[in-house]
């Protein structure tokens, strides 16, 4: 439960739970509630090489794979009858480089279900069918720009044939043609590759007109992170910078940094979120790569439906077993759980606007 005396305060990218307080209270209740987000992977495959990558080893090793259009409809379908709203497109791989993405965006649309997705970006330079699909699909779209020049892109993503002039004006003439949706995003990944980039990103991003702007610290691997002194020191600098620009539209952010001694605590609000990857297997948390094993719920290939799993003893058994101080320390899952004291403690009065 939360303290009295809590700093009613919150990073502002948990904020959205609020959105699902009902839903909270049934966690809190040791029931399972409808998701809010599916998570789809919808292919372990990437068209980038970049160098901190967690999910390297898995692209490197595992051949190459895209979900089945009719499956990933089945699914869908499957979700949408139950009441989950949003559909949120990322993963291990590049989700636009899946042959049939156009196609998914419209399943999705027409399933009237909200849609985001993370992405490098870099097949909107290829495909003006795909920016005019994700414009009249999509009600986010973040891309993972991390470089602001030529030579920083070609570190940061381990590619030497792509072009971030040519990324740039795609973008813009994203954003030129958008309505009020999707919000467009752009994200830098701070490290030792791209850090002398910061100030030409936020420059680029608000001339682009970008929406927002996020900034991460990039923890691991070891060998790319900054040191913890660096990272006080270039988020205050980063943060006087930003300043500047407290009158322009687009928002700028840095997001507090997943390093930390330990892991927060229970994660609850993965209950919210459910994640299927490329061959339909489900898993209660974005970070299963290393603990696959013991993360999975089972393989909608196999199951009759979504709810079987969901619901199942096998879910409520896989939680129980879970080790949280191997967790992502800080990870966002666990960085809801602030929010959801203050939604236990208040919650009462919720409806009393």
């Amino acid at each position: 439960m939360a303290d009295n005396n809590m700093l009613r305060t919150f990073d502002s990218t948990v904020l959205p739970i609020m959105t699902c307080c009902d839903k909270v209270l049934d966690i809190l209740d040791n029931k399972i509630p409808v998701p809010n987000v599916a998570e789809f992977f919808i292919t372990n495959f990437c068209n980038f090489r970049c160098r901190h990558c967690r999910c390297m080893k898995t692209l490197t090793e595992d051949k190459y794979a895209y979900m089945d259009l009719d499956f990933f409809s089945r699914v869908l379908k499957d979700l949408a009858g139950i009441g989950v709203k949003c559909v949120h497109l990322a993963g291990g791989g590049e989700p636009l480089i899946h042959p049939y993405i156009i196609d998914i965006l419209k399943l999705i649309k027409n399933c009237n279900m909200k849609t985001a997705i993370y992405t490098n970006g870099y097949s909107f330079t290829e495909s003006p069918e795909l920016i005019e699909t994700a414009l009249e699909t999509c009600d986010s779209i973040r891309i993972s720009l991390d470089a602001a020049s030529e030579a920083t892109m070609k570190k940061v993503h381990g590619m030497d044939n792509i072009s971030y002039s040519k990324l740039y004006n795609s973008l813009c003439r994203m954003i030129s043609l958008r309505g009020r949706l999707p919000k467009i995003g752009l994200k830098m990944l701070i490290s030792k590759l791209n850090v002398s980039d910061i100030k030409e990103f936020v420059q680029q991003g608000v001339l682009m007109g970008a929406d927002y702007l996020q900034f991460r610290f990039l923890t691991f691997p070891k060998g790319l992170s900054l040191e913890p002194e660096e990272v006080k020191t270039l988020t205050t600098e980063i943060s006087e910078y930003i300043s500047l620009y407290s009158n322009c539209s687009t928002q700028i952010e840095v997001v507090p940094s997943y390093e930390s001694d330990s892991a927060a605590g229970k994660c609850l609000a993965s209950l919210l979120h459910t994640v299927i990857d490329y061959d339909g297997e489900v898993y209660i948390c974005p970070f299963f790569e290393t603990r696959k094993s013991s993360h999975r719920l089972g393989s909608l290939k196999t199951a009759g439906s979504f709810s079987d799993l969901w619901y199942s003893q096998e879910h409520l058994k896989v939680r129980e077993n879970i080790d949280y101080s191997k967790c992502v320390a800080n990870c966002q899952m666990l960085r809801y759980n602030k929010v959801i004291d203050f939604i236990s403690s208040d919650g009462y009065r919720f409806d009393f606007i």
